[in-house]
């Protein structure tokens, strides 16, 4: 993926370990982490990558440090035409980031991003023509002008303490989304997703024994406008849905492991989550007359037990 070239690493918690960064279910979790001025490989990289369809890629990044300041500045767009017809593809995508040592053991950072997607959609084929034509579109994907067209801006900060016993992490964040989807019907669609999360993590020693102890808020929530209307030619036709879709979630967990031995260790959990959904559609449009609302909350109780083994 183009947005790859702005990031440092990816990592991956499965299943349980997921908690280490209060995941509610056992898909795992995944930690994305970006360079920053003090990580990069470079203050100045110039990248360009070229391959078959009249696919191209280009990435800069710049980065400088001055005292208690670094800055970091990364940028990746990409080009092409794609194997199939109705295939082609252009996204841009632009990350910063802004940091500032407030003082010994406090550091802030500022991350703001803007992604913008817009691809078209060659849409499914027969299995005779997926065998024999394969760079075909479907028809009714070329009719419809079957795309995606997305545009995302992030801001983001966090907040670290270094406490006399572990780190202390205060995460903000506010995410916009745009989408314009042209497929069977438009989907056009914008909205907000918002949160704060505090997270401690620290190492102490318990009667002899090493201790690692994780504790951790969210508290995040989003608001979605939900419209559809008839695909005229990839534009919008006549509107058929008008709807709110909008949730909140607020969750603690902690996890904790126990080293009864220098390489194995007793690992115990629990997440508490309470999640919101609601659903308003406003009706009032051909085929769509009755308003239609639903609201419902999820809560519960994820407990965790295990133990680890250092190799």
């Amino acid at each position: 993926r183009s947005s790859d070239l702005g990031l440092r690493s990816i990592e991956v918690y499965k299943g349980g370990n997921a908690l280490t960064f209060g995941a509610t279910t056992l898909g795992g979790a995944i930690n994305v982490v970006t360079p920053t001025a003090q990580t990069a490989f470079a203050p100045n990289i110039l990248r360009i990558d070229g391959g078959a369809f009249n696919t191209i890629r280009e990435n800069f990044q710049v980065s400088r440090i001055s005292g208690p300041v670094d800055l970091l500045v990364n940028g990746t767009i990409t080009n092409s035409d794609g194997y199939r017809d109705h295939e082609t593809q252009r996204t841009q995508n632009f990350n910063a980031n802004l940091g500032y040592q407030l003082a010994p053991g406090i550091e802030t950072r500022f991350y703001a991003g803007v992604y913008l997607t817009d691809q078209k959609l060659p849409g499914t084929l027969s299995l005779f023509n997926a065998l024999t034509n394969p760079t075909l579109a479907n028809p009714s994907a070329i009719a419809g002008n079957q795309s995606r067209k997305v545009e995302t801006e992030r801001i983001a900060n966090r907040t670290s303490f270094l406490l006399d016993v572990g780190k202390l992490d205060i995460d903000t964040w506010a995410i916009h989304k745009s989408l314009y989807h042209p497929i069977f019907q438009v989907i056009d669609q914008d909205g907000w997703t918002y949160g704060v999360a505090p997270r401690w993590a620290g190492t102490f020693d318990l009667g002899g024994f090493r201790n690692d102890l994780i504790l951790g808020l969210r508290a995040f929530a989003g608001i979605n406008d939900a419209r559809q209307f008839v695909n005229v030619a990839g534009f919008r036709g006549a509107q058929t849905l008008d709807a709110r879709q909008s949730a909140s979630n607020y969750e603690a967990y902690a996890e904790n492991r126990f080293w009864f031995q220098p390489d194995m260790a007793l690992m115990t959990g629990a997440k508490l989550f309470s999640a919101n959904r609601t659903f308003s559609d406003k009706g009032g449009l051909p085929g769509n007359l009755a308003a239609q609302f639903a609201n419902r909350t999820y809560e519960g109780v994820n407990p965790k037990i295990g133990l680890i083994w250092q190799a």
